[in-house]
């Protein structure tokens, strides 16, 4: 589009990203160092993960960088490297106090016994009170990039619930309750991990739908007794 049509690009120093326009045609957009800006965010908060929208939009053959995926590359490079102090946007200018408001009364004032008046005017000026300043000090702590442990299996399910096959199953002596059994591998060979959840209050576990139902519509808990909130409203007075 830049190749065969004249467009403005700006980089906007408050969002960190660039964007461009041609008369009354506006688009924004990510460029190299946007998604670098952006990959590092995500790295110096530890988020679990992000997404990147319109990644066709990657110029796959390097018509217009010279290089193939320089968005993706870009992503990649940045993940592999070190987490750096975050740049801040520019701060909004401060916002200059009113001047002093200034009232002039003009009053006609005739002058006995003669027919010609003269005119007196009086100014009044009430000066504004000096804006006041705050001054905020903040210290910033960055942390390195470095990968973490992976948790050791740590089964929460009651010892006498015995996982047969992977996948989510009802308690049988508690219908609001259900396990998650996963197979891992081990020296001696497969074997189950079971966790334990509950559904929440009012539902129970419906192993048809493999998920937590009302009690009248899931078979075997139909008159089970499960946990319900409970609200309390004042009467009116």
């Amino acid at each position: 589009m830049q190749k065969t049509q004249k467009w403005n690009v700006v980089w906007d120093d408050y969002y960190m990203a660039p964007y461009a326009y041609q008369d009354r045609q506006w688009v924004g957009y990510d460029n190299e160092a946007s998604i670098r800006l952006k990959v590092n965010y995500a790295k110096y908060y530890r988020l679990g993960g992000g997404m990147v929208w319109s990644i066709e939009t990657d110029d796959f053959q390097g018509k217009c960088h010279g290089k193939k995926y320089p968005l993706l590359t870009a992503i990649n490079e940045e993940f592999a490297n070190p987490s750096v102090a975050l740049p801040l946007p520019p701060k909004a200018p401060a916002t200059q106090p009113p001047s002093a408001s200034t009232t002039t009364s003009t009053t006609y004032k005739p002058s006995a016994p003669t027919t010609a008046s003269t005119m007196t005017t009086t100014t009044t000026t009430t000066p504004r009170p000096p804006p006041t300043t705050t001054t905020t000090t903040t210290s910033t702590t960055v942390a390195a990039w470095t990968s973490s442990k992976a948790p050791e299996h740590d089964p929460i399910s009651a010892p006498s619930f015995k996982c047969t096959q992977s996948g989510l199953h009802r308690d049988p002596a508690d219908c609001q309750k259900f396990h998650s059994c996963v197979r891992v591998q081990g020296e001696s060979g497969s074997s189950f991990l079971p966790y334990e959840f509950s559904c929440p209050p009012g539902t129970v576990f419906d192993d048809k739908i493999q998920g937590c139902n009302v009690p009248s519509l899931v078979k075997g808990c139909e008159n089970a007794t499960v946990q319900v909130f409970s609200f309390f409203r004042p009467e009116a007075v």
